[in-house]
């Protein structure tokens, strides 16, 4: 009698358990299929490692019941950097995006990441830093009315971190951070029209459960700005 609820135990685990795809590079994906179509968000956290809210939030997707769209999530794009709690271990991923090659596993995985950006509708990034100050980024002023959007969605639902836009203008001939024309967002946005949108939280104005909070409240409102519909 043990044996048999113990089968069925598991049984019912495994169906409530969401199971990563495997690239070749060993990158986790998980892959979520609204009931009716609809557009497709890629969710991406840990870029960099030593930025855990992103990566938290993140996996609070993989298992999501949607009613319409889907989504990609990426909760550990560098696993190996964010085992080590470091911001990457050979490269910046987040400044080879302009690159096709390279012998360290970084490139290899950018490689499979911008697959998937080219399966998708819209790109958000997460991301911390030690600066002063939380954003949603962009690269370009046509991006504007949806981070707006998404900014007064947050800053309305919490009072926990106040998120402000930052366009880097980064296509422009005088744009001050030249180096995010290597980033993921620059990538899919201007090599294959997709909208990307990066959100970091500044580590300083609260804590780890509040960060991880403001970018799941984040990511429900880009999901919504896509039409993607939780059941």
């Amino acid at each position: 009698m043990i044996k048999i609820n113990n089968k069925v135990i598991v049984a019912i685990l495994f169906l409530f358990v969401s199971f990563p795809l495997l690239s070749d590079e060993g990158l986790a994906i998980y892959k979520v299929k609204g009931k009716t179509p609809g557009l497709t968000l890629m969710i991406i956290g840990g870029i960099h490692g030593d930025e855990e809210s992103g990566c938290i939030a993140a996996k609070k997707y993989t298992d999501i019941k949607l009613e319409r769209g889907n989504l990609i999530v990426i909760p550990e794009a560098n696993a190996p950097a964010v085992r080590e709690k470091k911001r990457f271990v050979n490269v910046d991923m987040n400044r080879i995006f302009d690159r096709d090659n390279g012998t360290a596993y970084e490139y290899k995985t950018v490689d499979e990441i911008k697959k998937l950006i080219s399966g998708s509708d819209a790109v958000i990034n997460l991301h911390e830093s030690t600066k002063k100050g939380s954003v949603v980024m962009i690269d370009d002023k046509k991006l504007k009315k949806t981070a707006d959007k998404v900014i007064k969605t947050v800053n309305s639902s919490t009072n926990k971190i106040k998120l402000v836009l930052y366009n880097y203008r980064t296509a422009s001939k005088n744009a001050e951070h030249k180096e995010q024309r290597k980033s993921l967002t620059y990538y899919a946005l201007y090599k294959k029209g997709i909208p990307a949108f990066a959100v970091d939280l500044s580590k300083s104005e609260a804590s780890l459960d509040d960060r991880v909070a403001v970018q799941s409240l984040a990511i429900d409102a880009f999901m919504e700005e896509f039409g993607i519909k939780k059941l």
